[in-house]
């Protein structure tokens, strides 16, 4: 383990790995394909987004950024023009639910059936201010439900293949693998590459390690 390597006694199951780094550090500077996650500290966002950009040395594939200054999202954005760029800044609200924590809704008394929205909003405006004004209004979910009915409708009429007599797998592959494309297809950016947005704990694959979904290595677990 790279932990041993580094001197480091952990836990055998530890997942993660994390550490302060120089941002000269080859762990910065190269891919690895480690569960190790080097921090590299900063005076300021624009620091950070200098290091950033000499740092993905002009791939334009990826880059992540968490803040919650809408200006700051705008400026990495830009400055990197990476073919995927994610950000934080979801808005969650539920009907008869109040707020618990930063990041967490509660029931003031126990239910059993209640309604959520998540709303993303990835449009440019002039101001943050503007932005997050828009961020209060999302569409209803009504609404979204008609859109997204009538996208779906459309597309399973464009076109179709079916096999019949000893080959329904191959028809049932087929429209499966075109869903999973559709569903990850639909925004304007490509399909990400390793495990799309469909991934499972890679225990549930053979021969795979004990982890969660959220862990990745090249969609071994898609």
């Amino acid at each position: 383990m790279p932990s041993r390597a580094a001197g480091a006694n952990v836990p055998e199951r530890t997942e993660l790995l994390f550490a302060e780094t120089q941002a000269d550090h080859v762990f910065v500077k190269e891919e690895q394909m480690m569960p190790f996650l080097p921090i590299v500290r900063v005076k300021s966002v624009e620091e950070g987004i200098r290091a950033a950009l000499e740092a993905e040395h002009n791939y334009r594939h990826t880059s992540i950024i968490h803040s919650h200054d809408v200006e700051h999202m705008t400026a990495m954005a830009r400055a990197l023009d990476t073919t995927l760029f994610v950000k934080n800044g979801p808005c969650m609200a539920g009907l008869g639910l109040i707020a618990d924590r930063p990041t967490g809704l509660k029931s003031p008394e126990p239910a059993k059936q209640f309604d959520i929205t998540i709303s993303t909003h990835s449009t440019q405006t002039d101001t943050a201010a503007a932005w997050e004004r828009q961020l209060q209004s999302p569409a209803s979910a009504n609404a979204a439900v008609r859109r997204t009915s009538a996208w779906w409708h459309e597309f399973w009429n464009r076109s179709w293949i079916l096999l019949d007599n000893n080959a329904p797998g191959v028809t049932e592959a087929y429209v499966l693998q075109r869903w999973v494309t559709a569903c990850a297809g639909r925004g304007n950016y490509p399909i990400k590459f390793n495990g799309s947005i469909f991934t499972v704990d890679p225990k549930h694959v053979a021969g795979g390690p004990d982890y969660n979904a959220d862990w990745r290595r090249w969609g071994d677990c898609y």
